[in-house]
């Protein structure tokens, strides 16, 4: 062997080595490079799932709270022995809750009737529950506009409709 062909071949060696080296150390580089942005990726949604269910626990608080509201108002008017009132004001803040939480819209122009139809309508779930929102209605509109008085029977009637309407609610919305 040749020395020349000895030094060309160790000179090719060490060029195609440092070639080598450099393009797996610049590859290496950007896989670092990528593994810190998967992680800094990674975390960064880990954040926001966090965030939004904090911000979801929070609704559900809400919603429940504002459920555990109705049957409040129904209880202590009721306690107080104004009948009419404790359904009123109860009827009242249930349908202010519904088409609060179902973003249901309901045109100044309806009747109420009209409403809890429009109400009952629009939202599959609460279309099971359809005659009991119209019963709860048909005793709101007795005490509201006076066709008599409420009996024990319509009162304890309405209370065990509305509870069991708002307990059905809080369970299929404020579950957390």
């Amino acid at each position: 062997m040749n020395i020349n062909n000895v030094i060309i071949f160790l000179i090719t060696f060490e060029t195609f080595f440092y070639v080598w080296l450099s393009i797996f150390s610049f590859l290496l580089i950007i896989l670092i490079l990528l593994i810190i942005k998967y992680y800094k990726i990674k975390k960064k949604i880990k954040n926001k799932i966090i965030k939004e269910k904090e911000e979801y626990n929070k609704f559900i608080y809400y919603i429940t709270k504002e459920f555990d509201e109705i049957i409040k108002i129904f209880e202590e008017n009721f306690k107080q022995g104004n009948l009419n009132k404790a359904i009123i004001d109860s009827y009242s803040k249930f349908r202010n809750v519904i088409t609060n939480h179902f973003n249901i819209f309901v045109n100044d122009y309806f009747t109420e009737k009209e409403a809890v139809v429009e109400i009952y309508s629009k939202h599959p779930s609460l279309i099971a529950y359809s005659s009991m929102i119209y019963n709860i209605y048909l005793i709101y509109e007795k005490a509201r506009f006076g066709k008599g008085d409420i009996t024990s029977e319509e009162c304890s009637s309405y209370y065990s409709y509305l509870k069991e309407l708002v307990n059905f609610l809080k369970r299929k919305y404020g579950s957390v």
